[in-house]
């Protein structure tokens, strides 16, 4: 299952491979690293380092082709949390 968080232009791409097991896709270098950007989440709002942010229509896109079909192993990098 993926879920995507956002705000503004900016999304986070998370996948629950399990009940144990979350992971973030990596962004598309649209927010440096070393910046935190706060998206809502279930239990309010977290913020994510520019590693896991991408642009809104990018994760929107992430979401959708997963839907489509495509596995998460081919639409981009995942870090386990």
């Amino acid at each position: 299952m993926l879920a995507l968080s956002f705000s503004g232009d900016n999304g986070v791409v998370h996948q629950f491979a399990s009940a144990e097991r979350t992971l973030l896709l990596r962004g598309g270098g649209s927010v440096n690293g070393d910046v935190a950007v706060e998206v809502p989440i279930l239990e309010g709002s977290h913020p994510f380092t520019g590693d896991f942010v991408s642009t809104a229509r990018r994760a929107r896109k992430i979401v959708e082709d997963f839907v489509a079909g495509v596995e998460p192993a081919s639409l981009g990098q995942w870090d386990e949390l």
